[in-house]
């Protein structure tokens, strides 16, 4: 009897150490001290602008909105990721817009002595015609990338391509 009182009272014990850590909430010991955390950074997404540029007779036309963007370490791939997301609804109402294609993923982003290399997948030119759609999807990448001191200049590459991207 004293064993199955022994045997309950430890079940009892492993269930509630399970509950805890299933509802508890997290402390900062319960992380690896050696995984850096996300920081917030203030940056700038370009978009096209239907208000700001009615006409659109610029086709490299772009207007920044500022975000707030969750990175560890540097913050330009989360912002380059936040600009293939597209504007926000409330972005949107105020006439915002992108020239990107959706669903378009970053396979690679290097940046090294100055150059922002970004290699993106196929989706980024699928079906894009026309030199002025061309002109305001390199706008809005290169001005996102443009923005960071690290950055000088940007080189678009899709599927490990440069010179077949993005060709009207």
């Amino acid at each position: 009897m004293k064993k199955l009182l022994a045997y309950v009272a430890v079940l009892g014990l492993a269930v509630a150490v399970v509950y805890f850590f299933l509802t508890g909430e997290p402390s900062p010991d319960d992380f690896p001290r050696d995984v850096p955390l996300p920081v917030e950074h203030r940056v700038q997404i370009f978009f096209g602008n239907s208000e700001k540029d009615p006409d659109m007779l610029l086709c490299d036309s772009v207007h920044p909105v500022d975000r707030t963007v969750r990175a560890v370490g540097d913050p330009i791939r989360a912002a380059l990721e936040n600009l293939l997301e597209g504007p926000r609804l409330e972005e949107e109402a105020r006439g915002y817009f992108t020239s990107l294609n959706k669903g378009v993923e970053i396979k690679e982003l290097i940046v090294r002595e100055g150059v922002a290399i970004a290699n993106f997948d196929y989706q980024l030119d699928r079906g894009v015609a026309g030199s002025c759609r061309v002109e305001a999807i390199r706008a809005q990448i290169e001005r996102t990338l443009l923005q960071f001191p690290d950055v000088e200049n940007v080189r678009i590459l899709v599927e490990g391509q440069e010179e077949t991207a993005l060709q009207p």
